[in-house]
């Protein structure tokens, strides 16, 4: 061959040079970038070869000082951060976006914010790219310095990146990707070498760039842009897809890179075709002589043995020098090659690594470099199987490493329990006064719940949502008639089914409250913009319609940023609240396993039940009408509707006819309402497991369904949920109107299904359950998937607990809950129960959870326990007067807990991420009773107690409502349940190399610093003992709420700093429940005077969180029981331009509003004190300047300015 001859002397290096110089300048960037990768073995080879490019580029002038350079150039070794070691006009000037040559889509292109090609008006720079993932996170949140750019973030910039070890498994990289350089070093296993191969594959845009009908030769063109649209494709290396109109991709009909292939690819039986072309050039690899000679060999295999085979694909034909992996080698005396024989051998899908349990064993060869590393299967003595060992086996790119890694996080969760619910309490804080198993009449009836404190959720912005929607409806809305006005006509709003649907007289007293407060008031919304008003009177207007029951005073717009709500065109969604504290964090610390799993032996499944032989699948349809009746208070449904019920084979030889006889049934109904899909990802409705070890003739479950005929989406989610529920539910049909009148109504209510959503179907389970004659019905959501147990010591009746303050739990089955909680009802005329209720726990046989009772040996007890006398017996509930005890012996359950009809609802705590559970006290009458439930249908009727036909806060409406009856609320602290939710979390921090998305059920915060951790970095005095301990005028004593205390001065006396060199004091603040509180200002006095005595300066404050009474960062919020604390009121705090701040600010910057201690949280409030008149004493410097105030809560350690 002559010098002239390209292929003479053009190699695949120059290739790759061509690659990275292959581009056209504009402005500051390039329209054309692609990037080559080289792989090399040493960290030091990988470095040295950026340090020699580098001058390279420069001596060849490809790199202006300080300017533009030609390419990059990146060694990419464990210790890289791309945003530092890149070049700086990479990282800041170089602009990423891309221009069409082709004139069919003029304008600068590149990867959006959501992943896609899009025009982008704005540079796109790679500092840019990294700004824009740091202000998706909240500033204070540590996660957010760990930011960092991925390789998918360098599309379009020309680089050679040189990695070591990095790039392989779940690694992602752009599309301007188009060399991959493995000749320095390959994968020696199968397993290396195919996720080596793996980065060059990924779902590449494209883009459609016309029509054109069938081409009879190459020479043919096809009219208008498209020629010249395909020309470009070609000039430019971007082959053009080729499928028929209209096609989908599996229809792709072949790849083209001139116009011959392209007339070929249009010879099928298509007339009309489309094109397609790729954003980007498709990628390459360059292997070594040897590798590629066992991949033909792999080739060759594949085409004789399994050409067909659809699960064997020509890469597990491939023989690598290492095997298959380092910790597997062939079974016996075997060869890989004797086992490659046996691809398609019995049949076309025949693979001996599908089933490498029978032809591979644990270990690694002698000759690997692997060799002296023990893996976890050469610990099975047998080495026959691999117990150890998942095959996941999946197309290129289609999430295996993302399911891996979410394999492991849930693998994680259950072995170190940071998924599983975290019960604290402390020894001394456990009422043992009071039985654990059974309620006290006088203790539980007692509790009342308040209107304006359930906690913050989810649901609070679409409550306000609505409110400030229909104030913008109003403002817009021809004026009703005199008198009528607007106020009328939102509080009516407020009433109404189409509204909030209130009914509880609190809620019903409290619209009535707001009606009288808004006459004479104009509407605060100004028609024209849709925006309140500019002035304070609308703004009281609106703070009065938005917060009118007391629980959107977290409402930041309401206080600090009212003036969002002035901007014209105000869009309701943008509502939103400070994030609520995060309770969860503490159940990272657990310091031993607190929990006795069952694992998935008594856990609802998601799958549907599988069919066995001799199933009947088939179904009765009984149309069951729920006649008109009155009930007690007034209430009363006022028509008769029809309930469809389609009810599984295996119960209609126990059908009396059309009719249904319950008791026939079974003794244990469960009602269960679902929407959105039979088989969405949450759902949780096999429970054959979780019912265990009842049989399935002991309990009957009837799922509540939106009307079949409603519409055609509604017709196939009801066939759906029929196919697959249909053998182990009754499927009933819900009425699509309903017409009753709830107690106080003076007009009757006209209900529908599509306004009322969830509360509608829950009156219809309620009015079904009556009309069956049930007494009491389990009403549960369709995603409840576990349940536990607290461990309680039946001669003690008190939770057992570790050294760290963590309650014992026992997983177990949802019919253990349902039995224990059904006994107080079932075993009411005893005098004496002991029950033992299998758990169903894997890990200790046949546990149990023993329930006892014993009336003669409570009657001893002290305090005296009163019986209730035969007259009062069905009144456990107190109020004005409260129930009657007379002086009579107790001998049953019923004189110590009240009748069975003395109870509206039982129910017990949920295990939510957001909220740490703690009780002290075995029962409370609480709002926050749902989602898995006893309803005693009897007792609510019986008061007229209806479920409000509503979609948002059903359940506390309800609760309220039967605690307005004169009916008990208990919640079982001993039993939790838990759902199965669906969150978005961003794992290591969202942006990093590492970083994914995963779908997660919970969405848990990092956990705060502990207490101790600020401690040790804290220097401090205490005004003590002299003067009391911990502060005398301003906590007072403790008291049953504030059993906190006695936890955490152990800690603070064991930190505690020879007074004589600390400049602070540390005041843990409590307001006794029975005491008037003092105002803020009466705190900052009598420390004052106590500093001034110490000669301390600062004082800093732990306050508590306590569940439903959250110390808010806004101007306008308020510490329970402490009026006047609030952020304003710290801050205004000055002694010589020292300013009070919330939090402390750790020596790596970081702002910490709280710290945790045996998991409790605290918020700490530093306030500067006036100097002593003493000798001062020199302080240390401030290592960081001081704390910061009202940031986010964060993880990170402790630490401060002190």
């Amino acid at each position: 061959a002559s010098s002239t001859d390209e292929d003479s002397w053009f190699t695949e290096t120059d290739r790759n040079v061509l690659a990275l110089l292959d581009q056209s300048r504009d402005g500051k960037g390039c329209i054309w970038g692609q990037m080559v990768m080289i792989r090399v073995y040493e960290n030091q080879e990988n470095m040295t070869m950026q340090t020699i490019l580098r001058d390279a580029l420069d001596k060849l002038g490809l790199a202006r000082p300080q300017s533009v350079r030609a390419f990059s150039v990146l060694s990419d070794i464990s210790e890289t951060v791309i945003h530092d070691d890149i070049e700086p006009y990479f990282f800041k000037d170089h602009d990423l976006r891309r221009a069409f040559g082709d004139g069919g889509a003029p304008g600068q292109w590149g990867y959006g914010p959501a992943g896609d090609v899009t025009e982008l008006s704005e540079p796109l720079t790679l500092d840019g790219i990294l700004e824009r993932k740091r202000s998706s996170m909240d500033p204070t949140d540590p996660r957010a310095k760990k930011v960092e750019l991925g390789y998918s973030d360098l599309h379009n910039l020309p680089m050679l990146l040189i990695v070591t070890e990095k790039a392989r498994m779940g690694d992602t990289f752009p599309h301007s990707l188009v060399s991959l350089d493995l000749r320095l070093r390959t994968g020696g296993t199968l397993a290396g070498f195919t996720q080596e191969l793996g980065r060059m594959c990924r779902y590449p845009s494209t883009r459609k760039i016309g029509s054109i009908s069938r081409l009879e030769s190459s020479s043919s063109r096809p009219d208008g842009s498209v020629t010249s649209a395909v020309d470009w494709a070609f000039d430019h290396g971007l082959p053009v897809i080729v499928m028929p109109a209209h096609g989908r991709d599996i229809d792709i009909i072949a790849h083209a890179t001139n116009w011959k292939e392209l007339a070929e690819a249009t010879q099928g039986s298509a007339d009309e075709f489309e094109l397609h072309v790729y954003f980007d050039r498709l990628p390459r690899a360059l292997i070594r002589q040897d590798v590629q000679k066992l991949l033909v060999d792999g080739i060759k295999v594949k085409e004789t043995q399994a050409s067909k085979s659809i699960q064997t694909s020509t890469l597990q034909c491939v023989l690598m020098e290492r095997g298959i992996d380092d910790y597997m080698k062939v079974k016996g005396k075997g060869s890989a090659k004797t086992l490659r024989k046996k691809i398609g051998a019995d049949c076309k899908d025949s693979n001996p690594l599908h089933e490498y349990w029978s032809n591979y064993v644990p270990g690694a060869d002698k000759g690997s470099d692997s060799a002296k590393a023990v893996h976890y299967d050469e610990l099975n003595p047998q080495k026959i199987k691999h117990p150890r060992r998942l095959l996941l086996f999946a197309e290129c790119q289609i999430g295996k490493t993302g399911a891996y890694l979410h394999f492991l996080t849930r693998l994680a969760e259950e072995v170190h329990g940071s998924n599983l619910p975290s019960v604290f309490m402390s020894k001394k804080g456990i009422d043992q006064r009071w039985s654990w198993f059974f309620p006290y009449w006088e203790k539980i009836g007692r509790q009342r719940i308040k209107y304006e404190e359930p906690k913050e959720g989810h649901y609070y912005q679409a409550v306000a949502k609505g409110r400030m929607s229909k104030l913008q409806e109003l403002a817009v809305a021809p004026p009703p008639a005199l008198p009528r006005t607007w106020a009328d006509e939102y509080c009516d709003w407020l009433l109404s089914p189409s509204g909030e649907c209130i009914v509880s007289k609190k809620g019903r007293d409290a619209v009535e409250a707001l009606r009288a407060q808004l006459k004479r008031k104009n509407v605060p919304v100004d028609a024209a913009t849709r925006a309140v008003r500019d002035d304070e009177g609308a703004r009281e207007v609106v703070r009065l319609c938005v917060d009118w029951d007391g629980r959107m005073a977290r409402l930041r717009q309401l206080h600090k940023d009212f003036d969002t709500l002035r901007q014209p065109g105000l869009d309701p969604a943008a509502l939103i609240w400070d994030k609520p504290p995060t309770h969860r964090g503490a159940a990272r610390v657990i310091a031993t396993p607190n929990i006795v799993p069952a694992g998935w032996a008594v856990r609802a499944q998601q799958a549907a039940p599988q069919r066995k032989p001799g199933d009947d699948r088939s179904s009765d349809v009984v149309n069951f009408i729920v006649g008109a009746k009155p009930f007690g208070g007034g209430a009363e449904l006022l028509e008769s509707f029809t309930c469809r019920l389609h009810v599984p084979g295996g119960m209609k030889n126990r059908l009396p006819g059309a009719a249904i006889d319950a008791s026939d049934l079974a003794v244990r109904w469960m009602f269960t309402c679902s929407y959105g899909g039979a088989q969405k990802v949450t759902v949780r409705l096999n429970r054959e497991r979780a019912m265990a070890p009842l049989e399935q003739e002991q309990y009957v479950q009837v799922l509540m369904l939106r009307p079949r005929d409603a519409s055609p989406a509604d017709r196939a989610a009801f066939d759906e949920y029929l196919r697959c529920w249909g053998s182990m539910y009754i499927i009933a049909e819900m009425p699509s109107t309903m017409r009753v009148r709830y107690a106080g109504d003076a007009t009757p209510r006209e209900l529908k299904v599509e306004v009322g959503r969830i509360g509608y179907a829950r009156l219809v389970c309620q009015l079904l359950a009556n009309e069956l004659e049930l007494d009491e019905i389990w009403m549960l959501d369709d995603n409840v998937e576990r349940c536990w147990v607290i461990d309680v010591d039946p001669g003690s009746t008190a939770p057992r607990t570790g050294e760290d303050g963590v309650v014992k739990l026992r997983e177990c089955g949802f019919a253990t809950v349902m039995q224990g909680m059904e006994l107080l009802l079932d075993c009411s005329d005893e005098g004496n129960v002991d029950e033992q209720l299998p758990l169903v726990s894997s890990a200790s046989g046949a546990a149990t959870e023993r329930i006892t009772f014993d009336a003669q040996s409570e009657q001893g007890k002290s305090p005296a326990r009163r019986a209730l006398a035969d007259g009062t017996l069905l009144v456990a509930h107190g109020g004005s007067g409260g129930p009657v005890a007379a002086d009579e012996s107790l001998t049953s359950l019923r004189q110590y807990s009240g009748d069975k009809l003395a109870y509206g609802i039982l129910g017990m705590q949920r295990d939510d991420p957001r909220n740490r559970l703690r009780q002290r006290r075995g029962f409370l009458a609480t709002h926050s009773v749902y989602s898995f439930f006893l309803l005693n249908v009897r007792a609510t009727l019986d008061k007229g107690v209806l479920y409000p036909a509503k979609a948002i806060w059903e359940d506390i409406e309800f609760l309220h409502m039967v605690d307005e009856a004169g009916l008990t609320i208990c919640k079982f602290s001993r039993y939790i349940h838990k759902k199965r939710h669906l969150r978005r979390d961003i794992i290591d921090g969202g942006g990093g190399t590492n970083g994914s998305d995963t779908d997660t059920d919970t969405d848990i915060d990092p956990p705060p610093p502990r207490l101790e951790e600020m401690l040790q970095k804290t220097t401090y005095g205490m005004i003590h003992p002299r003067e009391g301990w911990p502060c005398p005028g301003v906590i007072g004593h403790p008291d049953e709420a504030h059993e906190w205390l006695d936890e955490v001065k152990p800690l603070l006396d064991a930190k505690l700093t020879a007074s004589e060199v600390a400049h602070s004091t540390l005041v843990v603040l409590q307001i006794p429940e029975d005491l008037e509180p003092p105002t803020f200002q009466e705190m900052v006095n009598r420390l004052n005077r106590l500093a001034t005595r110490h000669n301390f300066d600062e004082a800093i404050l732990l306050v508590q969180v306590s569940d439903g009474k959250v110390f808010t960062p806004s101007d306008e919020a308020l510490l329970y029981r402490v009026p006047s604390l609030s952020t304003a009121s710290v801050k205004a705090v000055e002694v010589d331009g020292r300013f009070g701040q919330i939090g402390w600010k750790a020596p790596d910057g970081t702002i910490h509003r709280t710290v945790e201690h045996k998991g409790l949280e605290y918020y700490v409030l530093t306030l500067p004190l006036k100097a002593g008149k003493g000798i001062k004493r020199p302080r240390r410097t401030d290592q960081d300047g001081g704390g910061g105030g009202g940031g986010v809560r964060a993880g990170g350690r402790g630490g401060g300015r002190r």
